[in-house]
């Protein structure tokens, strides 16, 4: 009776660590293929959302969105990966932000709508503004975007900008002409980059580095502003090019 009460404990104990190396090895299993296909999920949960486009505003909508007083996050530093997560957070979650512009670097086939703030939709939709009341052509414009696997989507790209490149802005009433003076890797910690400079007009874009731990800095000087009907027709039409997003 000893003996069969045994092996019925023994049966037990048996079963109890099969199923826990099962659902230990599910969950490795589970997590590897999260991990392998991390990228390729995101970017078919982006393919179906909708995306913002200069082409769906005008002048006078964006120069509201740019005096409208709002809760969007500019938090960086709060601001999730470009993963499965932060895709289905951004496709279903009502975190829409308003288009304030465009960013084009024709040299790098970038052309995004600018957002507001750096919420996961306008990081992974376009370029997010980095500071609640910064202006085209004043002070430090900062703006900010994923870096994917993907070389040539958001602000891929910016890794290969040379000094000298021209980049171009609009609110579609002007258009602001910057030339890359600086691009360098920082920390994830050095957020001074983007403060305001005395009497200084810049832009800074900011990128993850090849890592996700680090970040990428393109630090350009402020050369003009012209009105949009007197820019070349070249660099306007860039803005209406394909964007370098998930399609």
């Amino acid at each position: 009776m000893k003996k069969r009460e045994e092996i019925r404990r023994n049966k037990q104990k048996l079963n109890r660590r099969r199923t826990i190396l099962f659902f230990l090895s599910f969950t490795i299993i589970l997590v590897s293929l999260v991990l392998v296909f991390n990228e390729p999920l995101t970017s078919f949960i982006l393919k179906w959302d909708d995306k913002p486009s200069i082409s769906e505003t005008d002048k006078d909508k964006i120069k509201k969105h740019s005096k409208e007083l709002d809760n969007h996050d500019f938090d960086f530093s709060k601001s999730n990966k470009a993963d499965i997560t932060a895709a289905l957070k951004s496709t279903f979650k009502d975190d829409k932000v308003p288009v304030l512009g465009g960013i084009t670097i024709p040299d790098l086939n970038i052309n995004l709508p600018i957002l507001r703030g750096v919420s996961d939709y306008a990081i992974l939709m376009g370029a997010g503004t980095m500071k609640k009341d910064q202006e085209m052509g004043k002070g430090n414009y900062a703006l900010t975007s994923h870096h994917m696997l993907n070389q040539e989507v958001l602000f891929g790209p910016i890794i290969l900008a040379k000094e000298d490149m021209s980049i171009y802005l609009t609110d579609l009433e002007n258009v602001y002409e910057y030339k890359v003076k600086e691009t360098k890797y920082i920390q994830a910690t050095d957020v001074h980059v983007i403060e305001d400079h005395d009497s200084q007009s810049e832009l800074t874009l900011i990128t993850c580095d090849e890592t996700g731990e680090g970040r990428f800095m393109v630090n350009a000087s402020f050369l003009k502003k012209l009105p949009v009907e007197k820019t070349e027709k070249r660099i306007m039409e860039s803005f209406y090019q394909k964007q370098n997003v998930y399609e």
